[in-house]
């Protein structure tokens, strides 16, 4: 009896051995460079992911990445804001270096708030937009100064002008608040 229990235990370690082995070889390793198709300039924070799976990578500074597959699946796909999306059959290749193309894609209508992301017609609060050339129309020694009278309740001033190192001291909708506050509504 003693004998059968080891037999069947000796059994059970050698197929447990041998499904981990086959598992370990299933699983590679993707490697490869994400450039932009235009210059050549390598793409950092491109995400590249096993299709069909939560299993993501991002590239690095370098446009460098490594994906290890876990998965039966053959396909990654690899995108990039800003750029087409690109879908590649793996099979058995260990190294991939793939040229992203842009696509023109407008955000006109999208304001960011300090708590997420609105269309234009959803904010219900007061919106201002400047522009660069806005800004190089009036001589200023600071862009800050330059944004006084250019914003609706702005206040730019700065008390010691022939300081070059003083900042100026801002207030948007302060003293002309409801609460006539020294800082900006909240």
């Amino acid at each position: 009896m003693r004998k059968k229990q080891t037999l069947r235990l000796l059994q059970f370690c050698l197929l447990f051995f041998l499904l981990t082995q086959q598992v370990a070889a299933q699983t590679k390793t993707i490697t490869g460079k994400i450039t932009n198709s235009a210059k050549g300039e390598p793409l950092a924070g491109a995400t590249i992911s096993e299709k069909g799976t939560t299993n993501t990578t991002n590239t690095k500074e370098d446009g460098s990445f490594s994906l290890p597959l876990r998965g039966g699946t053959p396909k990654i796909v690899i995108s990039y804001i800003g750029y087409e999306s690109i879908e590649i059959d793996v099979n058995n290749k260990t190294t991939i270096n793939q040229a992203l193309t842009s696509v023109a894609s407008s955000l006109s209508d999208v304001v960011v708030v300090g708590y997420g992301s609105l269309n234009r017609k959803e904010v219900t609060s007061s919106i201002t937009h400047l522009n660069s050339k806005d800004l190089l129309t009036v001589g200023g020694n600071g862009a800050l100064m330059s944004l006084q009278g250019k914003v609706a309740g702005l206040s730019v001033t700065n008390v010691s002008t022939a300081d070059p190192n003083s900042s100026p001291s801002i207030q948007l909708r302060g003293v002309s608040s409801r609460s006539a506050g020294l800082g900006p509504c909240t």
